[in-house]
């Protein structure tokens, strides 16, 4: 007992065995890992006041399990205990994995209200995929008119649209019979300079000859 209370794993070994976890989706045992990583500090955090650098890409891969499997409420006591750990805020990319769950889920009043969490609560400044969430959720459960208004936020923030967000746009409009406007943005997407992509020519003619 002695020996294993007194043996502590370096970040490889316990990102590898997160990794591993996540895989297999044991996630009880992935949540037991995460909160030894937090109390038993890796041997490359000694004398430091820093926190072990691969603790962001560790519980990144449990956060990423625990939200592909539903589990929203783990997926979020992992973000939380992270950002208690952690030495300066998280990026976007850890929100958005599980504001994308909860897109997925069809979950979309609670994925705006994370996205309100995220950005007042936390201060985290959302990113072109935060917004593209959005965009693509808005546009399945409200409409095209409650997407538009994700992008004119997304361009007050000065975040740059992607093709990704112009083409659920033009998706959009053209599943709900405006042509026109669908067709707006794909003039927009060419005096910006974002050119049509495969996938954005096959809304485009799918649209027009729907």
């Amino acid at each position: 007992a002695d020996a294993s209370s007194a043996f502590r794993p370096d970040h490889r070994l316990t990102s590898l065995l997160a990794a591993r976890l996540a895989a297999s989706r044991r996630l009880p045992s992935l949540r037991r890992l995460l909160q030894l990583v937090l109390s038993r500090p890796c041997p490359c955090a000694d004398d430091s006041i820093f926190a072990c650098p691969d603790l962001l890409p560790t519980f990144r891969k449990a956060i990423l399990a625990f939200a592909t499997s539903g589990d929203i409420p783990a997926a979020s006591e992992a973000l939380a205990s992270l950002r208690r750990a952690a030495d300066s805020p998280l990026p976007a990319e850890f929100y958005n994995i599980i504001l994308h769950a909860l897109a997925r889920l069809h979950r979309h009043d609670d994925a705006i209200r994370f996205y309100g969490e995220m950005t007042s609560v936390h201060r985290v400044a959302p990113d072109a995929y935060t917004f593209n969430i959005l965009i693509n959720s808005s546009c399945r459960v409200e409409g095209v008119d409650a997407a538009m208004r994700w992008f004119e936020e997304m361009r007050r923030r000065s975040c740059a649209p992607t093709g990704v967000s112009f083409n659920t746009l033009m998706r959009g409009f053209f599943r709900e019979g405006r042509y026109k406007e669908g067709l707006k943005v794909a003039h927009e997407m060419l005096q910006l300079g974002a050119g049509l992509s495969v996938a954005s020519m096959e809304i485009l003619i799918g649209g027009l000859c729907g």
